[in-house]
């Protein structure tokens, strides 16, 4: 297959197909799987965590968006961390899709969201 043949737009039906898959609540432990104990900050630690995934509506950043919070298992009020995740209409060269992560500016109006509010750090594509 060369390049040219390769859909250089992901089809909406693939995108809904991966939104609904990765939708849902998920309980996880998280624990080293690579490296060296003395290499990972998170070598003693294996914890129990919970992952909350759902489709949010925001136009501004694109027609397929979820929202992702993770939390220690059962402790949904200590939120460790929270991104958006933009399934992008175009594919990459080799014809992966594309996803963006986006995480709230330190700097950004914590009663509402907007464009100014989010970044997204070169290389943290999924």
């Amino acid at each position: 297959m060369t390049l040219t043949s390769v859909p250089s737009v992901a089809d909406s039906d693939q995108r809904d197909a991966l939104v609904q898959l990765w939708s849902g609540i998920y309980d996880i432990s998280e624990e080293l799987v690579a490296g060296s104990e003395e290499d990972s900050p998170l070598a003693a630690v294996t914890e129990r965590v919970q992952i909350n995934i759902r489709r949010v509506s925001l136009p501004w950043l694109g027609t397929h968006v979820l929202y992702v919070e993770e939390y220690p298992f059962d402790e949904p009020l200590e939120l460790r961390r929270r991104v958006l995740l933009s399934i992008e209409p175009e594919r990459t060269a080799d014809g992966a899709m594309r996803i963006r992560q986006f995480t709230r500016k330190a700097s950004g109006n914590p009663s509402a969201l907007s464009p100014d509010d989010i970044e997204s750090v070169a290389g943290c594509d999924l």
